[in-house]
């Protein structure tokens, strides 16, 4: 089966300014792997994205071979022609930025003779409700009739099927809000279909390779932190955080339901709350702003040649009280 997924920035949403939400990291990995991963799991062997920029996407991805299926990209301009091209009966097509799991669902629930649309269910103020995720089942020339080319993922919405898929899990990034929502379900849940590597080093807690965590830091409430991140003295975490890859947390800094993106460094003292931090940005979710923050000393990237300079900077103070992991 093919598995198509828009990854056009201009279906993303607005509230990221300029950001590229499919390649954000959720928990240790991009949501576009993610997204991937959940085709594959549903007997797609050879997935299409729809970008901009295709060079991008192909030396980023490579050939999808570690994901058990093969790779090409395609501009939104040649959607037309790909569509018509195609000699299939069926085609899986989702959004980049909304990627239900599809883990729990079997191969026999799949209808390929008729479009399925997969929806996920919201439990708003005790009211449930099922909303759709911009993914579906359905035939080359649906999508054509329905403009895909134009519309995006979202074109489908209309759509009417006489078959529905439902998710419980759903990982959503069309705002920061839905994005660190997202996060706290999946934090929350032991169940979860989303799986993360890391060993859980106490109740809540949970550290891939290589983390270095001082023994002044307080984690209050359940928190990920990813393959060799290195936590400063009396810095304070109160979940549900997400502290990716190759990112480190200077001293006396707070971090409140957020989420800090790879590579980043995290100056002494600073205060994260409800927040998205993407290189030297800073989206702030319940206003609904972006700042950039030009003090490197607040906020930088931590690129190899600073590395040194960080390790040095976060354990000149009581170096040896450190937790070191080595998780698989």
């Amino acid at each position: 089966m093919i598995g198509l997924i828009d990854c056009r920035s201009q279906d993303l949403g607005i509230s990221w300014a300029g950001a590229q939400p499919e390649m954000l990291e959720f928990f240790d990995r991009p949501l576009l792997q993610h997204a991937v991963e959940q085709m594959v799991q549903a007997g797609v062997t050879h997935c299409v994205l729809v970008t901009e920029d295709t060079s991008a996407v192909m030396q980023r991805w490579g050939t999808g071979e570690r994901w058990g299926c093969t790779f090409s990209a395609i501009p939104p301009h040649s959607i037309v022609t790909f569509l018509v091209g195609l000699d299939v009966q069926s085609i899986m097509v989702g959004r980049g930025d909304c990627i239900p799991c599809l883990s729990g669902i079997s191969s026999d629930e799949y209808e390929t003779t008729q479009t399925q649309l997969i929806f996920r269910e919201v439990n708003e103020d005790g009211v449930k409700q099922r909303v759709f995720t911009g993914w579906a089942l359905t035939q080359p020339q649906v999508l054509l009739e329905r403009c895909f080319a134009t519309s995006g993922a979202n074109g489908l919405k209309s759509l009417k099927s006489s078959s529905v898929i439902q998710v419980s899990t759903c990982i959503c990034c069309d705002t920061p809000q839905s994005f660190l929502k997202a996060q706290e379900v999946v934090l929350n849940s032991l169940d979860s279909a989303v799986i993360f590597h890391g060993m859980q080093i106490k109740p809540g807690v949970w550290a891939a390779r290589n983390v270095t965590l001082h023994s002044t830091a307080r984690i209050i409430g359940k928190v990920y932190l990813g393959e060799n991140v290195r936590i400063g003295p009396h810095v304070t975490m109160i979940g549900p955080v997400v502290v990716c890859r190759d990112s480190a947390v200077n001293a006396k800094s707070v971090i409140a339901d957020s989420s800090v993106q790879p590579g980043t460094y995290l100056g002494r003292g600073m205060s994260l709350q409800n927040d998205v931090v993407i290189e030297r940005v800073i989206f702030r979710s319940r206003q609904g702003v972006a700042v950039k923050v030009d003090d490197p000393g607040r906020l930088a990237t931590t690129s190899m040649s600073f590395v040194e300079y960080i390790k040095a900077l976060l354990w000149s103070t009581n170096s040896t009280a450190l937790l070191q992991t080595n998780a698989k």
